[in-house]
């Protein structure tokens, strides 16, 4: 039997995180922006059996992130080391955010996932981005309240909406 531990998010967030990872499908494709060590893409991995994708720009997390996979044998992760802006995003479906980056860098990201991302997408976030992803105008807030940073909260694309309500 192996062995994972999962750090990085207080109790209660690991807690709520592992509910919301929950709803992913097998057929859903993960997208974690900003991905540090790949323990959420491990985990979408193991409980979900969806393929997940880690985008980190630091090399060092990249390559502790990939080593872990490897280490699992989980064929459906892959870590890419690669600055979010750039990294390939049309194919995902669900996107994490625990707070990688924000300001003018988040605000990029956002609106290449509105124009690239398909219908279906959705924005998982956790952290003080979460305020910020709120006010994307796109997105609607459909877990959580999409307003307390220490929150795990997901949004789906909806076109006409103003944020969380």
């Amino acid at each position: 039997m192996r062995r994972v531990l999962i750090t990085g998010l207080a109790g209660a967030g690991k807690t709520t995180l592992a509910r919301r990872l929950a709803a992913v499908r097998k057929d859903d494709f993960v997208i974690d922006l900003g991905s540090g060590l790949g323990h959420v893409v491990l985990l979408v991995a193991l409980l979900t059996g969806a393929r997940a994708l880690g985008v980190e720009l630091e090399p060092a997390y990249a390559e502790y992130a990939a080593r872990g996979a490897r280490e699992l044998g989980l064929s459906n992760v892959e870590i890419v080391q690669e600055d979010a802006r750039q990294a390939a995003l049309a194919e995902g479906t669900l996107f994490f955010l625990y707070t990688p980056f924000r300001g003018a860098l988040l605000e990029a990201v956002l609106e290449r996932l509105r124009r690239e991302a398909g219908d279906r997408i959705r924005v998982c976030t956790y952290g003080p981005c979460t305020p910020d992803v709120a006010r994307a105008g796109w997105l609607r807030c459909v877990h959580g309240g999409g307003r307390d940073a220490e929150e795990v909260c997901v949004f789906e694309r909806v076109e006409s909406s103003r944020g969380c309500r």
